[in-house]
């Protein structure tokens, strides 16, 4: 069974709204206009995402409602840092320790992720209650996402988009992950086909 939406208008909610409240929120942590950039989501068979993950800094946040799931903010390890020091206001991404790269990250992951979740939670016509995001370097998320994701590639549906993230007049490119549990999914797709 599929989402109970299509994947282009989780797209369209997220432009129209979530993506613009995600940069009025990062914009008023870190004093500056900022603009995201989310394009099209598309569905991305389960087997890809050993390779997506692979060299990545990554926010990853639980949540629980009609649907449950995984949603995952990956940057790429090389940027990551920059980015951080960057959000952070040091002047080389050398001067950032690594607590705090996992503290800032941590806050922009639990930022978009939000708006993200918003959105998916406005398209059910439910409430998502979120876990804290935990941040994860390089192949720490392999190894703790083997541990929580159904191995069964039908036991989840992902959706991914790229996302490009502008501020201080340097863009920073990421990927958007959501994966869903099939198990939650069923009954609400089940709901929105009777609707």
């Amino acid at each position: 069974m599929h989402l109970p939406f299509e994947p282009h208008e989780l797209s369209t909610e997220l432009v129209d709204t979530g993506a613009a409240r995600a940069a009025e929120s990062l914009a008023e942590l870190v004093g500056c206009y900022v603009h995201l950039d989310v394009c099209e989501i598309y569905r991305l068979p389960v087997d890809e995402l050993p390779k997506l993950i692979v060299d990545q800094a990554t926010i990853l946040q639980s949540f629980k409602g009609k649907v449950c799931g995984k949603a995952m903010l990956l940057f790429p390890t090389a940027n990551s840092r920059a980015m951080a020091a960057l959000l952070a206001g040091y002047p080389a991404a050398r001067d950032i320790a690594l607590f705090e790269q996992a503290s800032v990250l941590s806050e922009v992951g639990n930022i978009v992720l939000n708006g993200v979740l918003s959105s998916v939670a406005r398209l059910i016509d439910d409430q998502l209650y979120y876990e804290g995001p935990c941040f994860y370097l390089d192949g720490q998320l392999q190894e703790r996402l083997a541990a929580k994701l159904p191995t069964q590639a039908e036991a989840i549906q992902l959706l991914a988009a790229d996302l490009s993230l502008q501020i201080r007049s340097r863009e920073i490119r990421g990927t958007l992950l959501l994966a869903f549990y099939q198990e939650t999914i069923a009954p609400v797709a089940k709901e929105y086909s009777t609707a």
